[in-house]
Protein backbone atom coordinates (compact mmCIF):
# COMPACT_ATOMS: atom_id res chain seq x y z
CA UNK A 1 0.00 0.00 0.00
CA UNK A 2 3.23 2.54 0.84
CA UNK A 3 3.56 2.26 -3.22
CA UNK A 4 0.17 3.61 -3.77
CA UNK A 5 -0.83 6.36 -5.54
CA UNK A 6 -2.40 9.39 -3.66
CA UNK A 7 -5.72 10.07 -5.54
CA UNK A 8 -5.49 5.72 -4.75
CA UNK A 9 -5.38 5.58 -0.93
CA UNK A 10 -7.67 8.75 -0.99
CA UNK A 11 -10.23 6.87 -2.95
CA UNK A 12 -9.58 3.68 -0.45
CA UNK A 13 -10.52 6.27 2.28
CA UNK A 14 -13.44 7.56 0.90
CA UNK A 15 -14.65 3.89 0.24
CA UNK A 16 -14.03 3.07 3.81
CA UNK A 17 -15.98 5.64 5.01
CA UNK A 18 -18.74 5.42 2.60
CA UNK A 19 -19.29 1.15 3.58
CA UNK A 20 -18.13 1.54 7.10
CA UNK A 21 -21.04 -0.97 8.07
CA UNK A 22 -20.81 -3.44 5.12
CA UNK A 23 -16.93 -4.44 5.14
CA UNK A 24 -17.99 -6.59 1.91
CA UNK A 25 -19.21 -3.57 -0.16
CA UNK A 26 -15.71 -2.50 0.01
CA UNK A 27 -14.07 -5.16 -1.18
CA UNK A 28 -16.75 -5.33 -3.72
CA UNK A 29 -15.79 -1.75 -5.39
CA UNK A 30 -12.31 -2.07 -5.35
CA UNK A 31 -12.44 -5.05 -6.98
CA UNK A 32 -15.35 -3.27 -9.46
CA UNK A 33 -13.01 -0.26 -9.65
CA UNK A 34 -9.87 -2.82 -10.86
CA UNK A 35 -7.51 -0.80 -8.00
CA UNK A 36 -5.88 -4.46 -7.44
CA UNK A 37 -5.75 -7.74 -8.89
CA UNK A 38 -8.77 -9.85 -7.40
CA UNK A 39 -6.71 -12.97 -6.21
CA UNK A 40 -4.27 -9.93 -4.68
CA UNK A 41 -7.14 -8.15 -2.94
CA UNK A 42 -8.86 -11.30 -1.63
CA UNK A 43 -5.39 -12.41 -0.13
CA UNK A 44 -4.50 -8.89 1.51
CA UNK A 45 -8.39 -9.06 2.79
CA UNK A 46 -7.95 -12.57 4.19
CA UNK A 47 -4.83 -11.66 5.64
CA UNK A 48 -6.37 -8.43 7.00
CA UNK A 49 -9.02 -10.36 9.37
CA UNK A 50 -6.49 -13.32 10.25
CA UNK A 51 -8.15 -15.94 7.68
CA UNK A 52 -6.81 -17.70 4.61
CA UNK A 53 -7.90 -17.15 1.43
CA UNK A 54 -9.04 -19.54 -1.07
CA UNK A 55 -10.10 -19.05 -4.37
CA UNK A 56 -13.03 -21.39 -4.52
CA UNK A 57 -12.59 -22.10 -8.61
CA UNK A 58 -9.24 -23.89 -7.79
CA UNK A 59 -10.52 -26.99 -5.83
CA UNK A 60 -12.79 -29.48 -6.24
CA UNK A 61 -15.99 -29.02 -4.67
CA UNK A 62 -17.53 -32.01 -2.42
CA UNK A 63 -20.70 -33.12 -2.52
CA UNK A 64 -23.32 -35.08 -1.12
CA UNK A 65 -24.74 -35.27 2.44
CA UNK A 66 -22.54 -34.49 5.37
CA UNK A 67 -20.29 -32.96 2.80
CA UNK A 68 -21.91 -30.08 1.54
CA UNK A 69 -23.81 -27.69 2.68
CA UNK A 70 -27.58 -27.87 1.35
CA UNK A 71 -27.66 -25.12 -1.85
CA UNK A 72 -30.43 -22.45 0.10
CA UNK A 73 -28.08 -22.75 2.98
CA UNK A 74 -25.17 -21.53 0.96
CA UNK A 75 -26.28 -18.88 -0.91
CA UNK A 76 -27.83 -17.32 1.68
CA UNK A 77 -24.73 -17.42 4.43
CA UNK A 78 -22.64 -17.02 1.55
CA UNK A 79 -20.58 -20.25 1.73
CA UNK A 80 -19.64 -23.76 0.49
CA UNK A 81 -17.85 -26.49 1.42
CA UNK A 82 -13.89 -26.49 -0.08
CA UNK A 83 -12.38 -30.23 1.17
CA UNK A 84 -13.35 -32.44 4.00
CA UNK A 85 -10.96 -34.82 5.36
CA UNK A 86 -12.02 -37.12 8.43
CA UNK A 87 -14.26 -34.78 10.92
CA UNK A 88 -12.93 -31.58 9.37
CA UNK A 89 -14.75 -29.54 6.60
CA UNK A 90 -12.75 -26.44 5.25
CA UNK A 91 -15.47 -23.74 4.29
CA UNK A 92 -15.10 -21.16 2.18
CA UNK A 93 -16.92 -17.89 3.67
CA UNK A 94 -17.35 -14.69 3.01
CA UNK A 95 -17.77 -14.05 6.71
CA UNK A 96 -15.31 -16.40 8.29
CA UNK A 97 -15.40 -14.82 11.75
CA UNK A 98 -19.22 -15.38 12.45
CA UNK A 99 -18.98 -17.91 15.10
CA UNK A 100 -23.16 -18.22 14.82
CA UNK A 101 -22.57 -19.40 10.86
CA UNK A 102 -19.71 -22.06 11.98
CA UNK A 103 -22.02 -22.86 15.08
CA UNK A 104 -24.88 -23.97 12.22
CA UNK A 105 -22.78 -25.50 9.87
CA UNK A 106 -21.01 -27.97 12.60
CA UNK A 107 -24.31 -29.17 13.45
CA UNK A 108 -25.68 -29.24 9.57
CA UNK A 109 -22.46 -31.07 8.49
CA UNK A 110 -22.00 -33.39 11.70
CA UNK A 111 -18.21 -32.18 11.00
CA UNK A 112 -15.69 -29.67 13.38
CA UNK A 113 -15.73 -26.21 11.03
CA UNK A 114 -12.64 -24.48 9.88
CA UNK A 115 -13.05 -21.59 8.20
CA UNK A 116 -11.42 -19.50 5.37
CA UNK A 117 -12.30 -16.18 3.04
CA UNK A 118 -13.33 -16.76 -0.28
CA UNK A 119 -14.50 -13.68 -2.10
CA UNK A 120 -18.78 -13.63 -2.00
CA UNK A 121 -19.33 -13.16 -5.61
CA UNK A 122 -16.74 -16.57 -6.22
CA UNK A 123 -18.49 -18.14 -3.51
CA UNK A 124 -22.22 -17.38 -5.47
CA UNK A 125 -20.91 -18.31 -8.69
CA UNK A 126 -19.44 -21.60 -7.45
CA UNK A 127 -22.70 -22.18 -5.93
CA UNK A 128 -24.24 -21.90 -9.20
CA UNK A 129 -21.95 -23.77 -10.97
CA UNK A 130 -22.03 -26.53 -8.55
CA UNK A 131 -25.40 -27.08 -7.68
CA UNK A 132 -26.80 -26.92 -11.46
CA UNK A 133 -24.67 -29.87 -12.23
Amino acid sequence: MKQALPDQLQLLDKLGHAHFDDHLSIIREISKRHLLPHSRLCQLWGDGIGKAYVNPFEVQIPDGEGFQLPRKVASIAQAIVLHTLDDTATVGMATPDNKRLIASFRKILGREISPVFAHPDDITAVIDLHFTN
